[in-house]
Protein backbone atom coordinates (compact mmCIF):
# COMPACT_ATOMS: atom_id res chain seq x y z
CA UNK A 1 0.00 0.00 0.00
CA UNK A 2 3.11 2.65 0.72
CA UNK A 3 4.53 1.86 -2.43
CA UNK A 4 1.44 2.15 -4.31
CA UNK A 5 1.15 5.63 -2.54
CA UNK A 6 4.49 6.88 -3.43
CA UNK A 7 4.29 6.07 -7.12
CA UNK A 8 0.84 7.77 -6.69
CA UNK A 9 2.64 11.05 -5.31
CA UNK A 10 5.52 10.51 -8.27
CA UNK A 11 3.09 10.55 -11.34
CA UNK A 12 0.67 13.19 -9.64
CA UNK A 13 2.79 16.00 -8.55
CA UNK A 14 6.69 15.22 -9.45
CA UNK A 15 6.63 14.43 -13.23
CA UNK A 16 4.40 17.51 -14.07
CA UNK A 17 6.42 19.56 -11.96
CA UNK A 18 9.43 18.62 -13.61
CA UNK A 19 8.32 18.84 -17.05
CA UNK A 20 7.29 22.45 -16.27
CA UNK A 21 10.33 22.75 -14.94
CA UNK A 22 12.27 21.68 -18.12
CA UNK A 23 9.39 23.30 -20.51
CA UNK A 24 10.37 26.99 -18.72
CA UNK A 25 14.52 26.13 -19.44
CA UNK A 26 14.25 25.74 -23.06
CA UNK A 27 12.13 28.96 -23.51
CA UNK A 28 15.10 31.02 -21.85
CA UNK A 29 17.58 28.87 -23.83
CA UNK A 30 15.56 29.52 -27.22
CA UNK A 31 15.18 32.86 -26.42
CA UNK A 32 18.55 33.84 -25.67
CA UNK A 33 20.02 33.45 -29.71
CA UNK A 34 17.43 35.91 -30.40
CA UNK A 35 19.03 38.72 -28.37
CA UNK A 36 22.41 37.95 -29.42
CA UNK A 37 21.47 38.30 -32.83
CA UNK A 38 19.44 41.66 -32.20
CA UNK A 39 21.74 42.81 -30.10
CA UNK A 40 24.54 41.76 -32.94
CA UNK A 41 22.72 43.39 -35.60
CA UNK A 42 22.23 46.84 -33.75
CA UNK A 43 26.24 47.07 -32.88
CA UNK A 44 27.44 45.80 -36.82
CA UNK A 45 24.76 48.69 -37.65
CA UNK A 46 26.72 51.36 -35.55
CA UNK A 47 30.30 50.19 -36.64
CA UNK A 48 29.51 50.52 -40.50
CA UNK A 49 28.16 53.92 -39.43
CA UNK A 50 31.31 54.90 -38.20
CA UNK A 51 33.46 53.68 -41.02
CA UNK A 52 31.24 55.47 -43.27
CA UNK A 53 31.98 58.47 -41.69
CA UNK A 54 35.79 57.97 -41.41
CA UNK A 55 35.58 57.77 -44.57
CA UNK A 56 33.80 60.87 -45.51
CA UNK A 57 36.47 62.39 -43.58
CA UNK A 58 38.71 61.26 -45.28
CA UNK A 59 37.11 61.97 -48.66
CA UNK A 60 37.29 65.55 -47.59
CA UNK A 61 40.83 65.22 -46.49
CA UNK A 62 42.10 64.43 -49.68
CA UNK A 63 40.24 66.43 -51.74
CA UNK A 64 42.51 66.96 -54.67
CA UNK A 65 44.65 69.61 -55.38
CA UNK A 66 44.22 72.13 -58.28
CA UNK A 67 45.30 70.38 -61.67
CA UNK A 68 48.70 73.02 -62.25
CA UNK A 69 49.34 72.41 -58.64
CA UNK A 70 49.72 68.84 -58.75
CA UNK A 71 51.73 69.21 -61.77
CA UNK A 72 54.07 71.91 -61.25
CA UNK A 73 55.13 69.91 -57.20
CA UNK A 74 54.79 66.30 -58.48
CA UNK A 75 56.19 66.21 -61.86
CA UNK A 76 60.00 66.61 -62.82
CA UNK A 77 62.69 67.18 -61.25
CA UNK A 78 63.90 68.82 -57.80
CA UNK A 79 66.91 71.77 -58.51
CA UNK A 80 69.33 72.51 -55.09
CA UNK A 81 70.44 76.05 -54.69
CA UNK A 82 73.34 76.18 -51.73
CA UNK A 83 74.47 79.42 -51.35
CA UNK A 84 77.35 80.51 -49.13
CA UNK A 85 77.18 84.55 -48.58
CA UNK A 86 77.99 87.40 -45.39
CA UNK A 87 75.79 89.81 -44.74
CA UNK A 88 77.50 92.94 -45.32
CA UNK A 89 78.85 91.80 -48.77
CA UNK A 90 78.37 94.37 -51.67
CA UNK A 91 78.18 91.71 -53.82
CA UNK A 92 76.29 89.28 -51.80
CA UNK A 93 73.88 92.32 -51.46
CA UNK A 94 73.45 92.71 -54.67
CA UNK A 95 72.63 89.01 -55.55
CA UNK A 96 70.00 88.07 -52.56
CA UNK A 97 67.97 91.08 -53.60
CA UNK A 98 68.49 91.00 -57.22
CA UNK A 99 68.75 86.86 -57.71
CA UNK A 100 67.37 85.14 -55.03
CA UNK A 101 64.76 86.60 -53.77
CA UNK A 102 63.23 87.06 -57.07
CA UNK A 103 63.64 83.73 -57.86
CA UNK A 104 62.22 81.68 -54.89
CA UNK A 105 59.16 84.23 -55.58
CA UNK A 106 58.64 83.55 -58.84
CA UNK A 107 59.64 79.72 -58.71
CA UNK A 108 58.03 78.79 -55.28
CA UNK A 109 55.16 77.71 -56.48
CA UNK A 110 56.35 74.87 -58.64
CA UNK A 111 57.90 73.23 -55.13
CA UNK A 112 60.80 72.24 -57.56
CA UNK A 113 63.74 74.34 -56.15
CA UNK A 114 65.31 73.36 -52.70
CA UNK A 115 66.89 76.38 -51.04
CA UNK A 116 69.80 76.42 -48.96
CA UNK A 117 72.03 79.26 -47.32
CA UNK A 118 75.16 79.57 -45.08
CA UNK A 119 75.46 82.74 -43.57
CA UNK A 120 79.61 82.78 -43.17
CA UNK A 121 81.56 83.93 -46.06
CA UNK A 122 85.03 84.92 -45.21
CA UNK A 123 85.27 84.94 -41.77
CA UNK A 124 86.97 82.92 -38.91
CA UNK A 125 85.44 81.54 -35.23
CA UNK A 126 87.55 80.02 -32.89
CA UNK A 127 86.41 78.38 -29.39
CA UNK A 128 87.16 80.01 -26.46
CA UNK A 129 89.65 78.72 -23.97
CA UNK A 130 87.36 77.76 -21.45
CA UNK A 131 85.81 75.87 -24.54
CA UNK A 132 81.96 76.85 -24.22
CA UNK A 133 81.79 79.97 -26.77
CA UNK A 134 83.17 80.99 -29.74
CA UNK A 135 85.37 84.05 -30.74
CA UNK A 136 84.54 85.43 -34.33
CA UNK A 137 85.72 87.65 -36.91
CA UNK A 138 84.30 88.47 -40.44
CA UNK A 139 85.63 90.28 -43.17
CA UNK A 140 83.27 93.43 -42.66
CA UNK A 141 84.05 93.57 -38.76
CA UNK A 142 82.33 92.00 -35.48
CA UNK A 143 78.61 93.34 -36.96
CA UNK A 144 78.79 91.83 -39.93
CA UNK A 145 79.32 88.54 -37.70
CA UNK A 146 76.19 89.32 -35.43
CA UNK A 147 74.29 89.86 -38.32
CA UNK A 148 75.35 86.51 -39.42
CA UNK A 149 74.61 85.15 -36.38
CA UNK A 150 71.13 86.59 -36.52
CA UNK A 151 70.92 85.26 -39.81
CA UNK A 152 71.66 81.67 -38.77
CA UNK A 153 69.50 81.95 -36.11
CA UNK A 154 66.41 82.83 -38.26
CA UNK A 155 66.89 79.52 -40.21
CA UNK A 156 67.17 77.21 -37.55
CA UNK A 157 64.28 78.69 -35.72
CA UNK A 158 62.03 79.30 -38.88
CA UNK A 159 62.94 75.99 -40.17
CA UNK A 160 61.50 76.59 -44.03
CA UNK A 161 63.22 78.61 -46.61
CA UNK A 162 59.60 79.70 -47.28
CA UNK A 163 59.78 81.48 -44.25
CA UNK A 164 63.63 82.34 -43.82
CA UNK A 165 64.16 83.71 -47.13
CA UNK A 166 61.97 87.02 -47.06
CA UNK A 167 63.97 87.53 -43.71
CA UNK A 168 67.19 87.25 -44.94
CA UNK A 169 66.37 89.59 -47.99
CA UNK A 170 65.43 92.38 -45.47
CA UNK A 171 68.49 91.51 -43.19
CA UNK A 172 71.01 91.29 -45.58
CA UNK A 173 73.15 94.81 -46.62
CA UNK A 174 72.35 95.99 -42.58
CA UNK A 175 73.88 98.01 -40.77
CA UNK A 176 74.21 96.38 -37.44
CA UNK A 177 72.30 93.93 -35.39
CA UNK A 178 70.06 96.44 -33.53
CA UNK A 179 69.07 97.92 -37.37
CA UNK A 180 68.40 94.60 -38.71
CA UNK A 181 65.83 93.80 -35.71
CA UNK A 182 63.72 96.88 -35.77
CA UNK A 183 63.38 96.94 -39.24
CA UNK A 184 63.27 93.05 -40.18
CA UNK A 185 62.16 91.58 -36.77
CA UNK A 186 60.21 94.01 -34.40
CA UNK A 187 57.30 94.58 -37.16
CA UNK A 188 55.61 92.43 -39.41
CA UNK A 189 55.44 88.43 -39.39
CA UNK A 190 58.40 87.82 -37.40
CA UNK A 191 56.97 90.09 -34.08
CA UNK A 192 56.68 86.70 -32.60
CA UNK A 193 59.81 85.83 -33.02
CA UNK A 194 61.49 89.13 -31.69
CA UNK A 195 62.70 88.28 -28.52
CA UNK A 196 64.26 84.49 -29.58
CA UNK A 197 65.75 86.08 -32.73
CA UNK A 198 67.48 89.26 -30.34
CA UNK A 199 68.59 86.85 -27.66
CA UNK A 200 70.06 84.25 -29.95
CA UNK A 201 71.88 86.39 -32.62
CA UNK A 202 73.65 88.16 -29.75
CA UNK A 203 74.46 85.62 -27.44
CA UNK A 204 76.24 82.42 -27.90
CA UNK A 205 73.66 80.19 -29.68
CA UNK A 206 74.25 82.87 -32.52
CA UNK A 207 78.11 82.21 -31.95
CA UNK A 208 77.67 78.56 -32.24
CA UNK A 209 75.94 78.09 -35.00
CA UNK A 210 77.72 80.91 -37.20
CA UNK A 211 80.82 78.74 -36.60
CA UNK A 212 78.63 75.60 -37.76
CA UNK A 213 78.05 77.30 -40.84
CA UNK A 214 81.94 78.33 -40.72
CA UNK A 215 83.00 74.61 -41.08
CA UNK A 216 80.46 73.63 -43.62
CA UNK A 217 82.12 76.94 -45.36
CA UNK A 218 85.78 75.54 -45.05
CA UNK A 219 85.03 71.70 -46.20
CA UNK A 220 83.75 73.58 -49.37
CA UNK A 221 85.96 71.76 -52.15
CA UNK A 222 87.60 73.62 -54.66
CA UNK A 223 87.44 76.47 -51.34
CA UNK A 224 85.33 79.51 -51.39
CA UNK A 225 87.04 82.30 -52.88
CA UNK A 226 84.33 84.71 -53.73
CA UNK A 227 81.18 85.80 -52.02
CA UNK A 228 78.76 84.55 -52.21
CA UNK A 229 79.70 80.87 -53.89
CA UNK A 230 76.24 80.16 -55.52
CA UNK A 231 76.18 76.22 -56.08
CA UNK A 232 73.58 74.22 -58.15
CA UNK A 233 73.24 70.26 -57.87
CA UNK A 234 76.70 70.16 -55.49
CA UNK A 235 78.37 72.36 -58.15
CA UNK A 236 79.57 75.92 -57.99
CA UNK A 237 77.80 77.85 -60.92
CA UNK A 238 79.73 81.53 -62.17
CA UNK A 239 76.52 82.28 -63.95
CA UNK A 240 74.24 82.10 -61.54
CA UNK A 241 75.35 84.91 -59.85
CA UNK A 242 74.13 86.76 -62.41
CA UNK A 243 71.06 84.50 -63.34
CA UNK A 244 70.10 82.78 -60.74
CA UNK A 245 66.45 81.94 -62.15
CA UNK A 246 67.56 81.65 -65.98
CA UNK A 247 70.04 78.84 -64.42
CA UNK A 248 67.98 77.06 -62.71
CA UNK A 249 64.80 76.74 -64.98
CA UNK A 250 67.42 75.42 -67.78
CA UNK A 251 67.96 72.19 -65.32
CA UNK A 252 64.32 72.12 -65.03
CA UNK A 253 62.90 69.22 -66.57
CA UNK A 254 59.94 69.07 -67.74
CA UNK A 255 59.76 73.32 -67.68
CA UNK A 256 57.02 74.64 -65.26
CA UNK A 257 55.23 77.48 -66.73
CA UNK A 258 56.74 79.87 -64.77
CA UNK A 259 60.10 79.45 -66.20
CA UNK A 260 58.65 80.42 -69.91
CA UNK A 261 59.14 84.19 -69.47
CA UNK A 262 62.23 84.27 -68.26
CA UNK A 263 63.88 81.62 -70.91
CA UNK A 264 61.87 83.50 -73.74
CA UNK A 265 63.84 86.97 -72.49
CA UNK A 266 67.31 84.51 -72.45
CA UNK A 267 66.72 83.17 -76.10
CA UNK A 268 66.08 87.33 -77.33
CA UNK A 269 68.99 87.91 -76.07
CA UNK A 270 70.86 85.07 -78.34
Amino acid sequence: MKSYFGRFLLRQYVYPLMCFLLLLLLIKWNSQPQKLIIEHSKWHDEVAKEIQIERNIDQVRDLPKPAKEIIDTQSGNVIHVAIYMEAQCPDTSRFIKRQLVPTWQHLKNTGRVEYEIIPFGKARCEKTPEGDDFKCECQHGNDECELNALMNCAIEELGFPDSYIPLIGCIQGSDSLATALEKCVDKGEYKSKASILKKCGEGRRGRHLLALAGQRTTALNPALNFVPWVMLEGRREHDAFYALEENVCKRLDPKPSECQPILAAAAARG
